[in-house]
């Protein structure tokens, strides 16, 4: 008897739990996200920059949370030409991931807010005839 009431006892405990919703740009627990694409060290491209594809280029989103970030931090999920990915931030910010562009559009997408970026690397082969 002893065990029947400790186990219906813990199954009340453990069942009456409040599940925690991870905070996302969707649920309205965020004041603004932004994705662009950057310079590796962070500088912003200027518009009508050319690309060089010699250099070395990132990703750069920014979180502004509506309050307290949880200690888990808040997950961002991101697309980048179609490959997933994700950055946890832990306070307000920008966070940037070292990226390879590839040759014509490269799209970034943050996928709960369809934010979007793009950039254009077009390469040409030259050929030197003697």
């Amino acid at each position: 008897m002893r065990l029947l009431l400790l186990l219906l006892l813990s199954f009340l405990i453990t069942s009456c739990q409040k599940e925690v919703a991870p905070i996302t740009p969707q649920n309205g627990s965020l004041s603004s996200t932004n994705i662009s694409f950057v310079y590796e060290n962070g500088n912003p491209i200027d518009a009508g920059s050319c690309i060089n594809p010699n250099t070395n280029y990132a990703i750069a989103i920014t979180l502004k949370s509506n309050g307290t970030i949880p200690s888990n931090g808040i997950t961002t999920k991101f697309t980048i030409n179609g490959l997933n990915d994700e950055m946890t931030f832990l306070t307000d910010g920008t966070k940037t991931k070292k990226i390879t562009l590839v040759n014509g559009k490269n799209s970034a997408i943050i996928t709960d807010t369809k934010q979007e970026a793009t950039i254009n690397l077009i390469t040409s082969a030259f050929e030197v005839i003697p």
